[in-house]
């Protein structure tokens, strides 16, 4: 039931700020997750996620590491993230990718993906969205002075 009412909150939010802004907001594709990642090799773990490693075994406020080459905050660590499904995927499953801070630096240099019924119950799960204005071109995430607000990923875990 939890789950269920965290998804329905979900798309109540997606509504109301598509409503007020014009723009289409939703979750973003595989595609769309490592376009914004770039590449990971030779990437500074420590200064970019927070992971098993260094994190204490608990989440940590967003922007709190340094930004990717890309301006974004926690694409890998802190928490791992929801992504949309793919057409052909069965609508009872969705990738999450990411890693969160139980997973292992090592692994999450590879951003680690997995498919999970979208009911699951395992903490440390977050989301982030894409907001369209021209469906062609996602927004990219302001300047790293401003932390994203509505990139950020919920820092609260999806039971």
């Amino acid at each position: 039931a939890e789950v269920a009412a965290v998804v329905a909150a979900v798309r109540v939010l997606v509504r109301l700020a598509e409503t007020r802004t014009g723009e289409t907001w939703r979750l973003p594709t595989v595609e769309e997750f490592h376009a914004a990642l770039g590449p990971t090799a030779g990437l500074d773990l420590a200064a970019v996620t927070w992971n098993q490693d260094n994190s204490g075994g608990q989440t940590q406020a967003v922007a709190t590491k340094a930004a990717n080459a890309s301006g974004f905050y926690d694409l890998l660590g802190n928490v791992a993230e929801w992504l949309d499904q793919p057409r052909d995927m069965d609508p009872s499953i969705a990738p999450v990718v990411g890693g969160n801070v139980q997973t292992g630096a090592d692994a999450i240099r590879n951003a680690p993906m997995i498919t999970l019924p979208i009911d699951s119950r395992i903490p440390y799960i977050g989301f982030r969205f894409v907001v369209n204005n021209d469906d062609a071109v996602p927004v990219m995430p302001p300047a790293a002075s401003a932390p994203p607000s509505a990139s950020a990923p919920a820092t609260a875990p999806v039971n």
